[in-house]
């Protein structure tokens, strides 16, 4: 009895470090051969206690009147139930199926990623064609990646391809309905093709799609500044800088003001732009102080425009743009 308790131990032990060996590392062919060790051991303990169960079974018998191997058990079998194997016990295949599938989609996301960059890197040597082969292999991979459809469509777009570029914009927007970058892009691709009503409604999907993105409010708003809706697009860039700052939108805000002759309202979104200080980078809060001083020198403000200019040298003294700027007002200046 005490022999048979520790056997039982020790198939328990076995199980729990088949489990061990199943979850803790990944099932390479070091492992398949650890568990086939395990279980081989297993399977070893289970026919020596078999072997010495069969003794005991032959002596009972033998003793027993009525050929019975145990006077619990009239049936003559044994009352404990057959071993199971270790598998039965501790099944790791849905680990291993699990942690296989990925493992996959890891590798082919990281091909993926490398045939991308190669794509790009070919794309500004000028290879088009070698760049589209790898953007259309990518898609081979993943149909619902969206970089990829808008690296090709913005491939064919910039070669002419208007028609073409299209369609790609258009099925990458089928696969990938939510991506706001798609649906923007395809809104200035309408845009320089000279229809104004397709690239709106773009833009109106893509605001439901994530409202307040600074670049699409701005390409919207540069939209109906084309159409002549200047209180539409005013309102366009009101609701974007209600939600976030943007260095862009506020710029264009700004010229939006001073090409129909509000500077007073110019400088007021300019004022409230470098207000946000600590929301803007230095190099974004430079350029639009320039932009401010541009609009000063060319009101005949230099007084305030020189001051503007002290702030951005502060914030980029050794900026070509900063001594551009500074060269120029001293040449207004005489």
């Amino acid at each position: 009895q005490m022999r048979y308790q520790r056997c039982v131990s020790h198939l328990i032990w076995l199980s729990a470090a088949d489990t061990l060996v199943t979850h803790l590392i990944s099932p390479h062919a070091d492992v398949l051969h650890a568990r086939t060790s395990i279980s081989s051991c297993a399977s070893g303990v289970v026919h020596e206690q078999g072997s010495q169960s069969h003794a005991r079974k032959r002596a009972r018998t033998a003793l027993s009147p009525s050929g019975s191997s145990s006077p619990l058990s009239p049936s003559g079998s044994s009352s404990r139930p057959p071993s199971l194997p270790l598998s039965a016990v501790f099944d790791g295949g849905a680990d291993t199926k699990l942690a296989s599938s990925s493992r996959q989609r890891a590798v082919r996301r990281h091909k993926l990623v490398r045939l991308f960059g190669k794509a790009q890197a070919a794309r500004r040597r000028g290879e088009s064609t070698l760049s589209r082969k790898l953007l259309q292999q990518c898609l081979t991979l993943d149909e619902l990646d969206a970089h990829s459809w808008l690296a090709l469509a913005r491939l064919e777009a910039r070669t002419g391809n208007e028609a073409l570029a299209r369609m790609l914009f258009t099925k990458g927007r089928r696969r990938c309905p939510t991506n706001v970058r798609l649906a923007h892009a395809l809104g200035c691709f309408e845009l320089r093709c000279g229809r104004p009503m397709d690239a709106r409604r773009c833009f109106e999907e893509s605001e439901l799609l994530e409202r307040g993105n600074p670049y699409v409010c701005h390409a919207w708003g540069q939209l109906e500044e084309q159409q002549g809706n200047v209180d539409e697009a005013r309102a366009i860039y009101r609701r974007c800088l209600a939600m976030a700052p943007s260095p862009e939108v506020y710029s264009a805000w700004a010229d939006l003001e001073t090409q129909q002759g509000n500077l007073t309202a110019a400088r007021a979104v300019y004022e409230a732009a470098v207000e946000q200080v600590d929301q803007l980078s230095d190099v974004a809060h430079a350029r639009l102080l320039l932009e401010w001083v541009s609009l000063e020198q060319r009101a005949g403000e230099s007084r305030d425009a020189w001051r503007l200019l002290l702030k951005a040298k502060v914030l980029r003294p050794s900026s070509p743009k900063v001594a551009l700027a500074t060269a120029q007002l001293h040449w207004g200046d005489g």
